[in-house]
Protein backbone atom coordinates (compact mmCIF):
# COMPACT_ATOMS: atom_id res chain seq x y z
CA UNK A 1 0.00 0.00 0.00
CA UNK A 2 1.08 3.70 -0.81
CA UNK A 3 -0.20 6.75 0.63
CA UNK A 4 -0.21 9.17 -1.64
CA UNK A 5 -0.87 13.27 -1.16
CA UNK A 6 -2.09 15.94 -2.96
CA UNK A 7 1.04 16.71 -4.83
CA UNK A 8 1.27 13.60 -6.14
CA UNK A 9 -2.27 13.99 -7.78
CA UNK A 10 -1.16 16.90 -9.17
CA UNK A 11 1.79 15.78 -10.65
CA UNK A 12 0.14 12.69 -12.29
CA UNK A 13 -2.03 15.27 -14.42
CA UNK A 14 0.93 15.99 -16.39
CA UNK A 15 1.56 14.23 -19.75
CA UNK A 16 5.22 14.13 -19.30
CA UNK A 17 4.49 11.67 -16.07
CA UNK A 18 1.74 9.27 -17.44
CA UNK A 19 4.06 6.79 -15.86
CA UNK A 20 2.99 8.00 -12.11
CA UNK A 21 -0.57 7.53 -13.40
CA UNK A 22 -0.17 3.91 -14.68
CA UNK A 23 1.90 3.83 -11.05
CA UNK A 24 -1.27 4.85 -9.05
CA UNK A 25 -3.62 2.68 -10.94
CA UNK A 26 -1.62 -0.49 -10.24
CA UNK A 27 -0.43 -0.18 -6.67
CA UNK A 28 -3.44 -0.12 -4.41
CA UNK A 29 -2.80 3.39 -3.83
CA UNK A 30 -4.52 5.26 -1.02
CA UNK A 31 -5.55 8.92 -0.16
CA UNK A 32 -6.31 10.96 3.40
CA UNK A 33 -9.66 13.41 2.98
CA UNK A 34 -7.00 16.22 3.32
CA UNK A 35 -5.32 15.39 0.09
CA UNK A 36 -8.63 15.96 -1.66
CA UNK A 37 -9.71 19.06 0.07
CA UNK A 38 -5.58 20.07 -0.76
CA UNK A 39 -6.33 18.91 -4.77
CA UNK A 40 -10.14 19.86 -5.18
CA UNK A 41 -9.94 22.79 -3.41
CA UNK A 42 -7.56 25.21 -5.21
CA UNK A 43 -9.59 28.08 -5.88
CA UNK A 44 -8.23 28.40 -9.73
CA UNK A 45 -8.37 25.10 -10.61
CA UNK A 46 -9.55 24.68 -13.98
CA UNK A 47 -12.72 22.40 -15.02
CA UNK A 48 -10.26 20.10 -17.26
CA UNK A 49 -7.82 19.81 -13.58
CA UNK A 50 -11.11 19.24 -11.79
CA UNK A 51 -12.46 16.11 -14.01
CA UNK A 52 -9.03 14.49 -13.72
CA UNK A 53 -8.43 14.47 -10.27
CA UNK A 54 -12.51 13.52 -9.67
CA UNK A 55 -11.67 10.55 -11.45
CA UNK A 56 -8.43 9.60 -10.46
CA UNK A 57 -9.53 10.28 -6.56
CA UNK A 58 -13.11 8.31 -7.72
CA UNK A 59 -10.34 4.93 -7.81
CA UNK A 60 -8.28 5.02 -4.85
CA UNK A 61 -9.01 4.10 -1.83
CA UNK A 62 -9.80 7.04 1.17
CA UNK A 63 -8.35 6.42 4.06
CA UNK A 64 -10.76 7.76 6.75
CA UNK A 65 -9.41 10.25 9.22
CA UNK A 66 -10.20 9.44 13.41
CA UNK A 67 -10.05 11.41 16.47
CA UNK A 68 -7.11 9.45 17.27
CA UNK A 69 -5.27 10.87 14.06
CA UNK A 70 -6.42 14.45 14.74
CA UNK A 71 -5.07 14.85 18.00
CA UNK A 72 -1.92 12.85 17.06
CA UNK A 73 -1.39 14.99 14.51
CA UNK A 74 -2.16 18.35 16.76
CA UNK A 75 0.59 16.58 18.60
CA UNK A 76 3.00 16.54 15.92
CA UNK A 77 2.33 20.31 14.50
CA UNK A 78 3.32 21.20 18.44
CA UNK A 79 6.38 19.46 18.35
CA UNK A 80 7.89 20.71 14.75
CA UNK A 81 6.72 23.40 11.83
CA UNK A 82 4.86 21.27 9.38
CA UNK A 83 2.21 21.86 7.25
CA UNK A 84 -1.79 20.27 8.45
CA UNK A 85 -1.31 18.15 5.69
CA UNK A 86 1.88 16.78 6.29
CA UNK A 87 0.90 16.40 10.01
CA UNK A 88 -2.29 14.38 9.27
CA UNK A 89 -0.44 12.09 6.37
CA UNK A 90 2.21 11.46 8.60
CA UNK A 91 -0.26 10.13 11.39
CA UNK A 92 -1.93 7.93 8.19
CA UNK A 93 1.58 6.04 7.70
Amino acid sequence: MYLIDSNIIIYSSYEKNHQLRKFILLNNCRISSISIIETLGYHLLKEEEQNYYQDLIRTIQILPMSDNIVYRAVKCRQSKKMTLGDSILQQLL
